[in-house]
């Protein structure tokens, strides 16, 4: 939802619901579902929200649709990048570790600047001489933006 391009989401995906191909048939990739079954099926409770929410964010944020995009840390467990419009700049990182990390991004912000995290709960994360360092939580995200 915060990458460039149209997102897609294949039916389960939001819930968790896993495919799986065998040997002589693809049926199994393609389960039936029905909305009533869909909560109980999911082997993630929280992802359903998280997609909600995620999508909420790029209706919100036109920067999120439209945006230039920049790469701004990459590492085996760890992704930044920005996506910058012309109403504005949003950050996102993302940590797929098993444990809470640190990551520094250079931003080029003045100081003073603040990201502000649109996914969390409203977390702000000061910039200082134009980087910024921000905690990560295991396995997930932030969406922050730039104010």
């Amino acid at each position: 939802m915060t990458m460039p391009g149209i997102p897609s989401i294949y039916y389960g995906s939001e819930w968790g619901i896993e495919g799986r191909k065998r040997a002589r048939s693809d049926a199994p990739l393609r389960p039936a579902l029905t909305p009533a079954v869909l909560p109980r099926r999911g082997r993630h409770a929280a992802l359903y929200q998280a997609v909600k929410q995620l999508i909420a964010l790029r209706r919100r944020y036109s920067a999120l649709r439209r945006g230039d995009y920049a790469p701004l840390h990459v590492s085996h467990e760890q992704f930044a990048f920005c996506r910058k419009g012309e109403a504005g700049t949003v950050v996102v990182a993302v940590n797929a570790a098993d444990r809470a990390v640190q990551v520094s991004l250079r931003l080029g912000e003045p100081s003073g600047s603040q990201l502000v995290d649109a996914l969390n709960g409203g977390d702000i994360f000061q910039i200082v001489d134009g980087e910024c360092t921000l905690h990560l939580h295991p396995h997930w995200g932030r969406v922050l933006v730039l104010h």
